[in-house]
């Protein structure tokens, strides 16, 4: 099995399309004129999301850490009196000697490559996290943007099924007339009414909430009255293998296959700085006794590493590594399972949304099709065909259900595996 299609977001989504509500009926829509699309929708959130402002700020700093670490040390510049102020030949300023000199530490085992190094690693894991945010901002929306669409869809529904408890109670009200039907036939129908006010109100209050929450994630505190674009549909459900083979993906494995790399950078660091730095000066000194007579000096520094040679700093950061091994290959099993179980649940959905729709919908507008010509012949009376009609609403709700089963466990997957495909 192979995927259907991408998102241009640089992830994909798993979901589901819906059909055209019951016999040519227009979809009704929420009042207003604004239209929203998912791009639209996502691009006032990535503008406003202050986590990505989070994020971009520890680059930043990241960024300034690397260009710091690729700075060679400072030079030192030392004036030397000597000989002054003393008794005897020493009294005074006329035995003075001054001595100016110029040193320059020399980094050796390609100390600066490596700490730049450390400090570019530090920054490619920030800017991973960054990615990933993205991902995970555009999921979130996606999510709250398809829950709209089903909100709005199932208000479209709750209308039309009042709509058909009013026919059924206007229909029944008429054969009690005609006394043939008892009046128990009309207090049913009259309660399917209250009840299906009472599910456009849920609806109407679901349908708000949906909106606030997709509207909330661009930090708007009102509810915009809007419509949103239709879902993408997927035709095949993606191998269980495939998603599994796209776990590495997964932003916190990414990010820890960058510390381990940092850590990796560290110790190669730690094992540089084992080698002690050079330090060479040159310098010129000047006495006054004499005839003020003026010489060169130079020299060298190297410290010899017989206590200190790194050893701790050294064996601190081969643990580290060997602890991010386990921490990894501990956190791929647990998500491993996860993804396994989001799987089969999303199996599932996929499943019964599409036997609603291939089997049971048009099984159920055959069936209210020749009720209808039956009806128009005479041989039905009109609460065959309302009967019919709710026996299709009540699949179209089924498949509403499948779909907010759909969307989660989309998200969930998405969460594991946020990669384009």
């Amino acid at each position: 099995m192979h995927f259907f299609s991408t998102y241009r977001r640089q992830f994909f989504i798993l979901t589901l399309a819906f059909l055209t509500l019951l016999f040519g009926q227009e979809t009704e829509e929420p009042a207003g004129d604004a239209s929203l699309s998912f791009d639209a929708a996502l691009s006032r959130v990535l503008e406003v999301d202050p986590r990505l402002a989070h994020l971009e700020a520890q680059l930043e700093e990241a960024a300034g850490l690397a260009d710091q670490a690729a700075v060679a040390p400072n030079p030192t510049l030392e004036a030397e009196v000597e000989n002054i102020l003393g008794t005897g030949a020493f009294e005074g300023m006329d035995a003075a000697e001054t001595t100016l000199t110029y040193a320059q530490e020399l980094e050796t085992a390609g100390k600066r490559r490596l700490r730049t190094a450390v400090a570019e690693s530090d920054r490619e894991t920030i800017r991973i996290g960054l990615e990933a945010l993205r991902l995970q901002i555009a999921s979130e929306t996606r999510t709250a943007f398809d829950r709209v669409v089903v909100a709005q869809r199932r208000l479209n529904l709750r209308k039309q099924e009042l709509e058909l408890a009013t026919q059924n109670l206007d229909e029944t009200r008429r054969l009690l007339e005609a006394a043939r039907v008892s009046a128990v036939e009309t207090a049913r129908a009259e309660l399917s009414v209250r009840k299906r006010n009472f599910g456009l109100r849920q609806a109407e209050r679901e349908e708000l909430a949906a909106r606030e929450a997709l509207a909330n994630l661009w930090g708007a505190t009102d509810a915009p009255t809007l419509r949103v674009a239709e879902m993408s549909a997927l035709a095949e459900l993606p191998a269980l293998a495939t998603i599994e083979a796209l776990l590495g993906t997964h932003p916190d494995l990414r990010q820890l296959e960058g510390s381990r790399n940092t850590s990796e950078a560290e110790l190669e660091l730690e094992e540089a700085n084992a080698t002690p730095n050079v330090e060479v000066f040159a310098g010129i000194r000047h006495t006054r006794e004499d005839d003020g007579d003026t010489a060169f000096l130079v020299g060298v520094g190297l410290p010899l590493p017989l206590f200190d040679r790194n050893q701790g700093n050294i064996r601190a950061a081969r643990a580290r590594i060997t602890a991010l091994d386990a921490e990894r290959e501990t956190l791929h099993r647990e998500l491993l399972l996860e993804v396994r179980s989001s799987w089969r649940e999303l199996s599932s959905a996929f499943s019964d949304a599409v036997e609603l729709r291939e089997l049971l919908l048009p099984a159920a507008e055959n069936a209210l099709t020749q009720t209808r010509e039956g009806y128009r012949e005479g041989r039905y009376p009109l609460l065959n065909v309302l009967e019919g009609r709710q026996a299709l609403f009540d699949i179209q709700e089924a498949e509403l259900e499948a779909l907010e089963r759909v969307i989660q466990t989309r998200a969930a997957l998405e969460r594991l595996i946020a990669t384009p495909l």
